[in-house]
């Protein structure tokens, strides 16, 4: 989803078009460089893993609203905005941060005592700064989970490498973007999508029109059509992208459009589908083939990453990449890092979960 994102930003900017990037293997935690004859964006997966892995492990507890017990959940934000992570990795652009608390009720039968906090990284825009695209997810958890790792580090996690992405990009380019670009990590969203109410209707008030797009990050461990942990036996798990509407209907009944807005959402939602399926061939051209899964008894069990869901009688790790069909491969389900198949290289870091 990372490597879609970066490709779709890139589809964006004026005078974009659609490429295929050069890709190496990554080399560990923060240090992949891309090469200059990359034309699009490289996404480090390592680095998306361990990212994932520390924030899940280090802020658990993160409950918006409640000043007991809060370590977790502002130890998370600080971490994610601070020099060390978003400004670090943005600041030679102009990287600023902003915070922008609100009220919120709380559960119900425990009021909240604290306020909820938006968090919002801004890199200016050179040519168009008017112009906005908001990277977005949510940081909070619900009360009773513990890492909250999928539902959402995983989007904070995979808006950092996004972040590196576009800015060793840039910089192996000698570049700057052309839009304004707004990294956001949205609070309270499990109490009823305060935090982005509040974002909309406060914090970005007045500038909303100048919001080209926004890419929302949401629960992405397992955002492709999958099987469960890369197993045949286990049927097709559901998969949803949603782009904005063309059309009145479902949670859009009062909608309404005009010509140019169709065929605008129409043109972003060509440019999406086209980005997804570049990063896949981005993603396995790096090499990976499995991942590292906590099994039933605590072990780290190896599953491929990509499998044929072709006749069940044809073990999937038994097809090499360079045979797989492109149109059918799927991704297995992932709680942690990207590595080789063992014994090459094993993790220290424990796996995240929930």
């Amino acid at each position: 989803m990372a490597s879609a994102l970066a490709a779709g930003l890139l589809l964006t900017w004026p005078g974009g078009v659609p490429a295929e990037a050069t890709t190496a293997r990554t080399a560990g935690f923060g240090q992949a460089r891309q090469p200059a004859t990359a034309t699009s964006p490289t996404i480090d997966p390592s680095f998306i893993y361990d990212q994932l892995a520390h924030m899940a492990t280090d802020f658990q507890h993160r409950e918006a609203g409640y000043a007991a017990g809060a370590s977790g959940h502002a130890g998370f934000a600080r971490y994610w905005t601070a020099e060390t992570e978003m400004l670090h990795l943005l600041s030679q652009f102009g990287a600023t941060a902003q915070r922008y608390p609100f009220k919120v009720p709380g559960w119900a039968g425990r009021p909240a005592t604290a306020p909820a906090v938006n968090v919002e990284i801004t890199v200016p825009g050179v040519t168009q700064p008017a112009q906005v695209v908001v990277i977005g997810c949510h940081y909070d958890g619900e009360a009773s989970s513990t890492q909250s790792a999928y539902d959402d580090a995983s989007g904070c996690a995979i808006e950092l490498g996004v972040a590196k992405a576009m800015a060793e990009f840039w910089r192996s380019h000698g570049l700057y973007p052309a839009r304004t670009l707004r990294f956001v990590i949205f609070d309270a969203e499990e109490q009823g999508l305060l935090g982005s109410f509040s974002y909309v209707n406060e914090a970005a008030n007045g500038s909303v029109p100048g919001i080209g797009a926004m890419f929302n990050e949401e629960q992405s461990g397992i955002g492709y059509p999958l099987r469960f942990l890369g197993q045949l036996a286990n049927p097709l798990m559901p998969t949803h992208l949603f782009v904005s509407p063309t059309s009145r209907g479902g949670l859009y009944r009062t909608l309404s459009l005009s010509a140019a807005q169709v065929a605008r959402n129409q043109a972003f939602a060509a440019l999406i589908k086209q980005a997804t399926a570049g990063s896949f061939r981005a993603f396995r051209q790096l090499g990976y083939q499995e991942l590292t899964y906590r099994g039933a008894d605590g072990r780290q069990v190896w599953k491929p990453i990509f499998t044929y869901s072709g006749p069940a009688t044809r073990s999937p790790s038994r097809w090499p990449a360079s045979r797989m069909p492109r149109s059918r491969v799927t991704t297995a389900t992932t709680t942690g890092r990207p590595r080789l198949p063992p014994p090459t290289l094993t993790t220290s870091r424990r796996t995240p979960s929930g």
